[in-house]
């Protein structure tokens, strides 16, 4: 947990206004990093509801094995 927000804030991930609502949140993102620390893979949510599927994810998974 990071109830201090500090990995969402240096990811500059927390807002306290977004999509037209005024309270204290963290966008959606979704992040895939490999081994060696690299970030392959980064989605940034519209919404709470648009997020890759399942199904992407592990495709993009795969492909970095």
């Amino acid at each position: 947990m990071d109830e201090d927000k500090k990995v969402s804030k240096a990811l500059f991930l927390y807002t306290k206004e977004w999509g037209g609502t005024k309270t204290d949140q963290n966008m959606p993102t979704v992040f895939l990093i490999d081994k060696k620390g690299v970030v392959q893979f980064k989605y940034h949510s519209q919404y709470t509801n648009d997020r890759p599927t399942a199904e992407y994810i592990e495709r993009i998974v795969q492909k970095m094995l």
